[in-house]
């Protein structure tokens, strides 16, 4: 789709990134392909975190990485009025705060596009407080904020944005395509259930594990990544299968294999969990813990479901749930995989986009949220 004038007199669009990530530039390239008036640029702090990114850049994205003063001083003077820059982050990231303090005093229109902060313990109080005490300018510039995930609007709202600017948000990754048919359950009932991230306490891999050791041999668990708890994880669950570390494609292979993907994170560190966009574009159930930023579009019964941080026990009744519903039938992952790509899809994350910056310039009415479903699947 090409939105063409549809941005006003918006001529450029500026991305200020910790680093160049493969998520983020498919939804930038998708934002250039509706939009081919418009100049998109994607100012990062760090380069390529892989060879095999490196040799598939984005088409109509221009890159460039750690600027000079003098390169992000033209980008945010100039054209102010004609210009919109999008800052995924505030603090520590030397690029990112280079161009913010330019902004600060200027004209430049700005935009947020972030998680939320952690907010448990003694530490999420001072991050409340210094995000309270010190962006007041901020909050009175800002266009609108892309809240991502389940606490992310919550939080922003916290620290005094402007409830009406902002919007809930999600992490948008192009759909990868693998052969094959949508499978159906297995013959024999058993269950395959599956995890995909760091092995380490706070991810919630003990409660998974203990989920798996209450569905008994109705289960079997797969486990795809490393960290320091899977020695400890190996002895606790002999029975399950550890994949190692995996490459994207093979990791997106194998959750299409899965009946269901669990994240049982405990903490709010998680503030989306791009897995959970890929499993569900290739018809995968997940359950996920209210921890996760994610876990905000599981409120859809068809997608998944949404349980408490820290219960084994909640999860296994999920999972218990999904199979009695007849979740994981070829039917329903089809499905999925239709409502998901339609919603969490790079295209459809861009054309959100597209549509909130035409509203945030008086060109169009405030756009739904992108987990509106009759939105997304009209």
């Amino acid at each position: 789709m090409r939105m063409g004038r549809s941005v006003g007199a918006l001529k450029r669009l500026v991305f200020w990134e910790p680093c160049l990530s493969r998520h983020k530039l498919e939804l930038f390239e998708a934002i250039a392909s509706q939009c081919p008036e418009l100049r998109v640029v994607c100012c990062a702090d760090a380069g390529w975190p892989s060879p095999a990114l490196a040799m598939d850049p984005p088409r109509n994205v221009e890159l460039l990485v750690q600027p000079q003063a003098a390169t992000i001083a033209s980008l945010i003077d100039g054209e102010p009025d004609d210009s919109l820059h999008v800052f995924s982050g505030l603090r520590w990231v030397p690029t990112i705060v280079a161009a913010l303090r330019r902004a600060r005093h200027g004209t430049a229109h700005c935009a947020l596009m972030s998680e939320p902060r952690v907010r448990e313990g003694f530490g999420g109080l001072a991050r409340w407080a210094q995000s309270w005490l010190g962006e007041g300018w901020l909050r009175r510039r800002v266009d609108f904020v892309l809240a991502q995930g389940r606490h992310g609007p919550g939080w922003f709202r916290a620290v005094g944005y402007p409830p009406d600017r902002i919007f809930p948000y999600a992490y948008f990754v192009r759909p990868l395509e693998i052969g094959g048919t949508v499978a159906g359950p297995q013959a024999d009932g058993v269950v395959r259930v599956g995890f995909v991230g760091r092995l380490v306490r706070a991810k919630g891999v003990f409660e998974l594990v203990d989920a798996a050791r209450r569905l008994g041999g109705g289960a079997r668990l797969s486990l795809v990544g490393s960290g320091d708890a899977e020695p400890e994880l190996r002895a606790r669950a002999p029975d399950a299968v550890f994949r190692g570390a995996l490459p994207n494609a093979e990791a997106v292979a194998f959750m299409r294999g899965l009946d269901v993907l669990v994240l049982p994170s405990l903490t709010t560190d998680d503030g989306w969990g791009v897995v959970v966009s890929e499993a569900l574009m290739q018809g995968t159930a997940v359950v996920a813990t209210t921890a996760v930023g994610a876990s905000l579009i599981l409120d859809d019964r068809l997608l998944g479901r949404h349980v408490p941080a820290g219960s084994g026990d909640a999860i296994a009744r999920a999972i218990i749930d999904l199979r009695d519903c007849g979740a994981f039938d070829a039917e329903q992952r089809q499905a999925r995989l239709r409502r998901a790509r339609a919603m969490l899809s790079a295209d459809a994350g861009a054309s959100n986009l597209l549509s909130i910056i035409r509203w945030s310039r008086g060109r169009g009415p405030r756009p739904a949220a992108f987990c509106d479903l009759e939105e997304a699947l009209a």
